[in-house]
């Protein structure tokens, strides 16, 4: 950081570059837990398909078709398991980081104080170390998810209109409504809770002003006035809590319906212009819609933790490269009457350090 201080990056970098032998493994992992994810539906189709095979059974078919049904409860265990040892480590390896940098912004906060520095307040300090520093480390976390929702976005895209062909691009226009629908929605909420909070604050600061006000609105008769006002603010800001949670329930019930009845819809129109259908078609495409559906849900999340985290980035800089103490608190300029070649001109609270006379020299 010391080196480049306009690089927004250099607390996450140093970060993956002090554990980076840890999280390459832990990516490399995750990497292979999701082939082994994307293998397992075909696993099934396998089993399907021998048990709608009208050829006559042999010892290998059967041994075979038995193996792959067992192989799929066996390769969820071991992902459990392996997944849970990884997390784990990795839990330990980010509380270490975590409370590394957060030392590091605690140390920083000690050499400045309200005193010295009048850009930040202490709610603000307490946000950045204990909240923004989370969010980098989270998101170093999920580096990963970067690369496995686009891939499995396109491999669940290409076995979609493998199995049903075009019909898979009414799929594809679905998803992308909902997911422009999703953003109006979180864009909406945005504003709405901003709206709430404005509301909430004035409310608190008539109940404050009344409380530290109480004998002056007692002895002239104003708490009816205080109270219709609060009351009043307090009806605005529950009516947009009530509009906000109706068009969220409206917007959860389209959204399942639209999951309801996008498979009848599909299928329906793939097996009217006479396309054959089987149960092992059905379950490939049915897993595909799934994967497809949440990696759209998976790439607006990791869009809006990316946007979080250029912002906590902002503020962690912001505060760790402040100034120790007030901007031109000390100026030094060419004395013209001392014999010092130099005065000084203090501004502002400042401190020579001295802690007052030792005993010996307050016997004296």
């Amino acid at each position: 950081m010391k080196e480049n201080p306009k690089d927004e990056l250099a607390l996450a970098k140093g970060m993956m570059k002090a554990n980076f032998s840890k999280l390459l493994l832990f990516w490399t992992v995750r990497l292979v837990l999701m082939v082994n994810d994307l293998i397992q539906p075909f696993l099934v189709v396998h089993f399907i398909d021998w048990l709608q095979s009208t050829e006559p059974d042999t010892f290998e078919t059967i041994s075979w078709a038995l193996f792959m049904a067992l192989l799929v409860p066996v390769s969820r265990l071991l992902h459990k398991v392996i997944w849970e040892h990884f997390c784990f480590s990795m839990i330990e390896c980010g509380h270490m980081t975590h409370t590394s940098l957060k030392a590091m912004l605690f140390a920083k906060n000690l050499r400045m104080s309200n005193a010295t520095n009048k850009d930040f307040d202490q709610g603000q300090i307490s946000s950045i170390i204990m909240g923004d520093t989370g969010r980098i480390w989270t998101i170093i976390f999920e580096v990963t998810n970067y690369i496995e929702a686009p891939l499995n976005l396109i491999v669940a895209i290409y076995f979609v209109f493998q199995n049903i062909g075009w019909y898979g691009l009414i799929v594809v226009l679905k998803t992308l409504a909902q997911f422009q629908a999703g953003y109006l929605r979180e864009k909406t909420e945005s504003l709405v809770n901003k709206e709430r909070g404005e509301k909430h604050q004035e409310r608190m600061k008539h109940i404050n002003e009344s409380f530290q006000n109480i004998k002056g609105i007692k002895l002239y008769g104003w708490e009816n006035k205080f109270l219709d006002k609060i009351e009043k603010i307090h009806e605005e800001e529950v009516s947009l809590q009530d509009k906000c949670m109706l068009r969220n329930k409206l917007h959860d019930m389209l959204n399942g319906s639209l999951d309801i009845f996008m498979p009848l819809l599909i299928y329906g129109l793939y097996v009217a212009n006479g396309n054959p259908l089987d149960l092992s078609k059905m379950f490939i495409t049915n897993m595909m819609l799934g994967k497809i559906q949440g990696g759209m849900h998976h790439i607006r999340h990791l869009m809006n933790s990316w946007f979080d985290l250029e912002e906590a980035l902002e503020r962690l800089n912001k505060f760790y490269f402040s100034p120790n103490i007030q901007k031109d608190l000390v100026n030094k300029k060419e004395s013209a009457t001392c014999d010092s070649e130099y005065s000084i001109k203090v501004e502002g609270n400042f401190s020579w350090g001295v802690n007052g006379l030792d005993k010996d020299e307050k016997r004296k």
